[in-house]
């Protein structure tokens, strides 16, 4: 073989690959050369005698063999620069042709490679050359790269009548692509929550932060909330093998069990826009009300007796933004519908006061 050894600080540098068209004795060249200029000529000698011109040639030889086929460049200052390989060129009849196809394996720098080579007889032989300094065997090896990059990776099989064939491949090796993804399910108020993030490994470190202050590093954790409201929980997937990072939010509704508030414990403010002749019963009224809400609170209430009916919405400051007064109710089942479209996402208090017994809240509103 000729071997060309380029100069250390070479502005430029020559390189080719190439692959022959099924059935034919054409050759696709391909120049993969670089310079720090604008390359102006591609000189390729084929070997046979005949010369062409340009990055891409496409070139038929008259019959099989191996051919010394070099390339020349020039850039636009004036460097040169030059390669030579041996090119095999099979014959159209050949009893054996290699070829092979190959998959990134997700969120890795790992290429699955898959012979598709065929012969006549039994192949007994697949050398391949990976294109990083690497080689292997086997119909269908796994190679993992340690960069991103498009390598030059070489397949050379062998059957049984010594019949051997080869092709080469630019395979580009992307960067690795990971997505954060997770699910979660509250059980007696606690929130379970389910990892469905791919392209992980096992070197693979997870963040959960669940919007209340709180953290966790494990891959399936549960969290407990101490109040009712919007959290914001991020999920952070980070791999320093294969450099992968990724991240995903969701703003999920935790609501505590429904406990009344008794009307002394009413933010401050609050007591001043109520019915000053209003009290509180210990006794547990069942009032059901959609929680979360979005732009209206369904609120379903008995009545005892006939009564008038005061429906009132705090912010948590006391400040009363909505109340909506009603004429005398008659006893059994009410319904009272409550506009919230214009309040924003949060947590609030609903008031809700019937002849002398009053019942207060906690109503989560979600857009």
């Amino acid at each position: 073989h000729e071997v060309h050894v380029e100069g250390e600080t070479s502005g430029c540098h020559a390189s080719f690959n190439w692959e022959q068209f099924e059935d034919s004795l054409a050759i696709h060249f391909n120049s993969t050369s670089t310079s720090e200029h604008d390359i102006i000529s591609y000189h390729w000698n084929f070997g046979d005698g005949h010369e062409g011109e340009g990055p891409h040639p496409n070139h038929t030889y008259s019959e099989p063999g191996t051919y010394l086929v070099c390339l020349i460049i020039t850039d636009n200052t004036g460097c040169v620069s030059d390669v030579c390989h041996e090119v095999t060129v099979q014959g159209e009849t050949s009893g054996c042709h290699a070829s092979f196809i190959w998959e990134q394996l997700p969120g890795t720098l790992q290429i699955h490679f898959n012979s598709t080579s065929t012969s006549e007889h039994d192949i007994i032989s697949y050398h391949w050359n990976f294109g990083d300094g690497h080689e292997g065997d086997g119909a269908s090896p796994y190679h993992t790269y340690e960069n991103p990059g498009t390598y030059l990776v070489c397949l050379i099989i062998t059957d049984n009548t010594g019949c051997v064939s080869d092709v080469c491949h630019e395979v580009t090796v992307g960067e690795p692509e990971c997505t954060a993804s997770f699910t979660f399910e509250v059980e007696n108020g606690t929130v379970f929550f389910n990892n469905n993030s791919t392209g992980g490994t096992q070197h693979t470190t997870w963040l959960w932060q669940f919007g209340d202050g709180n953290t966790s590093t494990e891959e399936n954790p549960q969290h407990e909330y101490n109040q009712s409201g919007m959290y914001t929980v991020c999920l952070f997937m980070t791999d320093t093998t294969n450099e992968c990072e990724d991240h995903f939010c969701v703003t999920l509704v935790f609501e505590l069990g429904f406990e009344p508030l008794h009307f002394d414990e009413f933010p401050q403010g609050a007591q001043a826009a109520s019915n000053a002749a209003s009290g509180f019963t210990d006794g547990p009224v069942i009032i059901r009300y959609t929680n979360p809400a979005s732009d209206i609170i369904l609120i379903d209430y008995t009545l005892d007796k006939a009564s008038t009916v005061r429906v009132e919405l705090y912010d948590l400051t006391g400040f009363r933004l909505v109340s909506d007064y009603t004429g005398t109710q008659p006893t059994g089942k009410q319904q009272h519908t409550l506009d919230a479209s214009n309040l924003h996402p949060g947590l609030y208090i609903l008031s809700v006061t019937t002849g002398s017994e009053r019942k207060t809240m906690a109503v989560t509103i979600s857009k």
